[in-house]
């Protein structure tokens, strides 16, 4: 997939299969993290979810990313 860098109009390449959540196995993440994984399961189960998914050009992360529906979440 093609996304733009922050504040730029350069375009990166990003291979999302490597952050696919595993609905059944989830990587190790922290504990809320996990009971937010556990919640949305029903809802997002047939969705396109990211699992810590890297912002392209920068260093921060998102912690679930709903390609399907356009929606990010952050756990805290």
């Amino acid at each position: 997939m093609k996304f733009f860098k922050l504040n730029s109009k350069i375009q990166v390449n990003v291979n999302p299969a490597k952050y696919l959540l595993d609905w059944d196995n989830p990587r190790h993440v922290s504990k809320p993290q996990t009971a937010v994984i556990k919640f949305l399961r029903p809802y997002w189960k047939s969705h396109v979810t990211l699992l810590e998914f890297r912002i392209p050009g920068g260093l921060t992360r998102l912690d679930l990313v709903n390609l399907t529906r356009r929606i990010a979440i952050e756990v805290s």
